[in-house]
C-alpha cells in the first residue's frame, strides 16, 4: 500500500463557524488515523489553537481574493510564502480547499504530486446554476476532485456545467455526542435551571444577517400569546453589535430569553430542550445544526429552504414555507403550548444511515483516493 499523503488544508480563516468546524473535524479524524496534516490559513480566529493542535505546522498568510483587485498586489508575496511552506515537506501533498474561496490559490501549486480537492461549504442556491458558475470562476474545472454535501452534489451534477462530477462529502454528524440515550433529561434541565413545566426552544448557530436570530428574539419578546412557561435560548457566536442587540432584548424579557453565546455543551442543551428552531432564510448547503437537533430527538421548526428539503423531506411537519414568518410564529406558539415528540423521534436512524460518522469516514477516504 502506498504511503499516506500529507493533507494540507487551505482555509481563509479559523473563526467559529460551521465550515471551520467541519474542516477541524476532518483534520482531527485524519490525525487520529495517523495522517500528517498541515494548515494554511488567512487569519487566527477562535478555533486556531484547536487547528494547531491537530496539524504538524501552520502558516498564517493573508489570502488575496479575485473579487478584490486591491489585493492582487499580494499575490507574488502570497505565492512565495506558500511555496516555501509547501517545499518544507517532500512527498505527495493533497491540497484540500475548505471552501471555493481558497480554490484559485491552491491551484497555483497544483501538480501530480500536489492534487487539489475543492470542497463547497456554506450557502448554495438550489434554484439556479449561479453557485456552480461561481465555482467554475474560481477554478472548479481545473481541480482534481470536487466535493460537496449530497444535496449540493446532486444539484450541481444535474446542471451539466462541470467537467467532472461532484463527489459527496457531507459534514460529519457526531452521533456519539448527539445521542439522547446518553443524557438524563431531568438532570440536565435542573442543571440549566429549567423547570419541568417550562417549554424550552433552542436556536443554535452563528448569529448574523440571514440567520434570523434577531427577528426570532423580537418576535418572542413582543408576542403576548406565548405562554409564561415558554423560554427561548439562543446559542452561537456573533459580532459585538449583533450580540448587543440580542442582549438588549434579553434585558426586556423578564428572564424568558437567554443569549448564551458560543457553548461547548450543545448536545446536552438540545437533549434537554423541547424544540429546536432554525429561523434562517439562507439556503444552506447541508444544515448541520438542524440535523444534529433531529438526531438528538428534538422536534425542529425551520423554513423550507436550502438542503433541508433534501435531507428532511418536504413532508416533515416542522418545515414552514420559505419566508412565511406569520405561519412560522403561529406554529411556534402552538408548539410552546404542547409537546410534539412525534416530530423528532422517527428520524434518527434514517438520518444516521445517510449522514452518520461511518458514512462520513467512507466518503472522506474515497475523496482522498485510498479506497
Amino acid at each position: 500500500m502506498p504511503p499516506k499523503p500529507t493533507v494540507v488544508l487551505f482555509f481563509k480563516g479559523t473563526g467559529l463557524g460551521g465550515a471551520e468546524l467541519n474542516g477541524l473535524k476532518i483534520l482531527e479524524f485524519l490525525r487520529q488515523e495517523g495522517w500528517s496534516t498541515r494548515l494554511i490559513t488567512g487569519s487566527k480566529g477562535e478555533l486556531f489553537e484547536r487547528f494547531a493542535a491537530v496539524t504538524d505546522d501552520q502558516a498564517v498568510i493573508s489570502f488575496p481574493y479575485p473579487r478584490k483587485p486591491a489585493t492582487w498586489l499580494l499575490v507574488p508575496r502570497f505565492y512565495l510564502k506558500v511555496k516555501a511552506f509547501l517545499n518544507r515537506r517532500s512527498g505527495r501533498q493533497v491540497l484540500l480547499c475548505g471552501d471555493f474561496y481558497e480554490l484559485w490559490a491552491a491551484l497555483l501549486f497544483r501538480s501530480p504530486m500536489r492534487p487539489v480537492l475543492s470542497l463547497w461549504q456554506g450557502e448554495y442556491s438550489f434554484n439556479d446554476d449561479s453557485c456552480v458558475k461561481k465555482w467554475l470562476r474560481y477554478g472548479a474545472g481545473r481541480a482534481d476532485k470536487l466535493l460537496a454535501s449530497a444535496p449540493v452534489a446532486e444539484h450541481a451534477n444535474k446542471t451539466g456545467l462541470l467537467p467532472n462530477p461532484v463527489h459527496v462529502l457531507n459534514p460529519c454528524i457526531d452521533e456519539t455526542r448527539f445521542n439522547p440515550a446518553l443524557y438524563n433529561r431531568k438532570e440536565l434541565r435542573e442543571r440549566f435551571g429549567w423547570a419541568e413545566g417550562d417549554h424550552i426552544a433552542v436556536c443554535v448557530g452563528r448569529i448574523g444577517e440571514g440567520k434570523g436570530q434577531l427577528w426570532l428574539a423580537k418576535t418572542f419578546v413582543g408576542e403576548p400569546r406565548f405562554p409564561k412557561t415558554a423560554k427561548l435560548v439562543i446559542v452561537g457566536p456573533g459580532s459585538e453589535n449583533d450580540l448587543a442587540s440580542l442582549r438588549a432584548l434579553e434585558a426586556q424579557s423578564e428572564g424568558r430569553l437567554r443569549v448564551a453565546g458560543p457553548r461547548d455543551d450543545i448536545p446536552e442543551i438540545l437533549a434537554a430542550a423541547d424544540l429546536a428552531i432554525q429561523p434562517g432564510t439562507l439556503a444552506e448547503s447541508f444544515g448541520l445544526a438542524a440535523l444534529e437537533a433531529c438526531i438528538t430527538g428534538v422536534p425542529l421548526l425551520a423554513f423550507r429552504v436550502g438542503a433541508l428539503l433534501f435531507t428532511l423531506g418536504n413532508e416533515y411537519p416542522g418545515l414552514v414555507p420559505e419566508g412565511d414568518r406569520f405561519h412560522f410564529t403561529e406554529k411556534w406558539i402552538k408548539c410552546s403550548k404542547k409537546n410534539i415528540p412525534e416530530w423528532g423521534n422517527k428520524l434518527r436512524s434514517r438520518l444516521l444511515s445517510c449522514y452518520g460518522k461511518d458514512v462520513w469516514k467512507t466518503q472522506l477516504f474515497a475523496a482522498l483516493g485510498i479506497l
